[in-house]
């Protein structure tokens, strides 16, 4: 598929996922004219409901060549008849033709405003306000040079490239409720997480895909096979992870523990897929990693204020980034282990904290800062910010503290520009 055509697709993806029944003779289709192979039929028909089968014929036609537009239409026509496929057809062919009229070298995309009519992305941030009042305007538009700020967007030695039509995959990996012979209490809560990073990572312009309560082969499987799709067309992969762990590893619904390096070194660019070397791979871990419970230090009395706050949060990452090249430096000196970002919600050894009906502090941070700062920041500043806020925001009984440690193997800056599609 050309660029046009893949921007179509993603635009109607929402309604497509509505409309199309694999099992009313389009995959058998497709199949027929060879755009799909046997391997990925299966994979379709594996899916549990015709929502997730659609979904996965729609992941994977980007990937095909120039034939397969033709071919989905076509099929889509000719089973239209016992289904909603002759809508289709139509809303494809209608989406296509907008994005060709409307297609220009520097796009802005206006973000979904909810079924509520919150005004959108970035407003649904604050209780009061316009998308304009509590942003500023989108990084890159009406720049002819890509370049904001004194930021050359361009300068592909020093940032990464971030402007493909979707971003890329996002994975959210929510593992709620555990086997009985795991012995792993349920993780209340942690739906507040997932609902929340879904629709983040959609509004920043991530296709996203949710996978609740897998078991660690399921985990290995999935993450597995999204190193080795081909990811041309796309900046980036992303996959945020929210479970039960221990240092070092990730508990599967089943109670099996999986090594967090084993998932990571999936993407390393001497495995993964040839599209995604230099391209970044973002992790974002919520979970344990040890029992120990961090009592804080006490501080003057008063509000310390959200200059000193980042500072301390600034001083905090630098000192885990130091500690973590220790812990890490064999991998973080191999090159085919760059171009990679893991972020975890504590340090090492440490709990990580959950609320039961909001949500994780390390999540909920993540959603409050990206949502505010994305479109001005890089990753790792607005990271001090996430640092920040749970380091001097959240408090558990007990005086309970916490604070994120960032694994960082990234070469470049890394700008999210939500909005700018070019």
């Amino acid at each position: 598929m050309d660029r046009d055509q893949k921007r179509a697709l993603v635009k109607s993806q929402n309604k497509l996922l509505d409309l199309l029944n694999p099992k009313d003779g389009i995959v058998d289709y497709l199949f027929a004219e060879e755009i799909l192979a046997s391997v990925e039929k299966d994979e379709i028909f594996l899916k549990s409901t015709t929502k997730e089968q659609a979904r996965e014929l729609l992941e994977i036609l980007p990937r095909k060549g120039s034939k397969a537009w033709g071919a989905f239409l076509i099929g889509l026509k000719e089973s239209g008849e016992a289904s909603a496929h002759g809508e289709a057809a139509t809303l494809l062919e209608e989406t296509l033709a907008i994005v060709i009229a409307g297609r220009s070298p520097r796009v802005e995309r206006k973000s979904n405003a909810s079924a509520e009519g919150d005004g959108g992305f970035f407003s649904r941030f604050g209780n009061k306000g316009s998308a304009s009042d509590t942003s500023p305007d989108w990084l890159g538009v009406g720049s002819s040079s890509g370049s904001t700020s004194g930021i050359n967007f361009d300068d592909e030695k020093s940032v990464y490239k971030m402007c493909s039509e979707p971003r890329g995959l996002a994975y959210v990996i929510n593992n709620k409720n555990f086997s009985r012979s795991s012995g792993m209490p349920r993780r209340n809560g942690t739906d507040v997480d997932m609902d929340a990073l879904d629709k983040l990572w959609g509004d920043m312009g991530f296709e996203t895909k949710v996978f609740k309560d897998q078991g660690g082969s399921e985990m290995r499987y999935e993450l597995g096979r999204l190193a080795k799709m081909d990811h041309t067309g796309r900046d980036c992969v992303l996959i945020s992870i929210l479970t039960h762990g221990v240092e070092g590893k990730l508990y599967g619904s089943d109670g099996d523990l999986v090594p967090v390096e084993d998932l990571i070194e999936l993407f390393n660019n001497d495995v993964t897929h040839k599209s995604l070397i230099g391209k970044p791979k973002l992790f974002f871990l919520q979970a344990c990693r040890g029992d120990y419970f961090d009592k804080g230090t006490d501080l003057p009395d008063g509000d310390i204020g959200d200059e000193l706050a980042a500072d301390i949060a600034k001083e905090m990452l630098q000192t885990e980034m130091k500690s973590v090249d220790v812990i890490d430096g064999k991998l973080s000196s191999v090159p085919s282990a760059s171009d990679m970002f893991i972020g975890y919600a504590t340090v090492p050894g440490f709990v990580s904290w959950r609320n039961s009906e909001r949500g994780s502090w390390f999540v909920q941070s993540i959603i409050k800062v990206f949502r505010e700062y994305s479109k001005r920041e890089h990753l790792l500043d607005m990271m001090v910010r996430v640092n920040s806020a749970v380091a001097s925001e959240f408090e558990a009984s007990g005086h309970n503290k916490q604070v994120p440690s960032p694994v960082v193997r990234l070469t470049k800056k890394l700008f999210f520009r939500p909005g700018y599609y070019a």
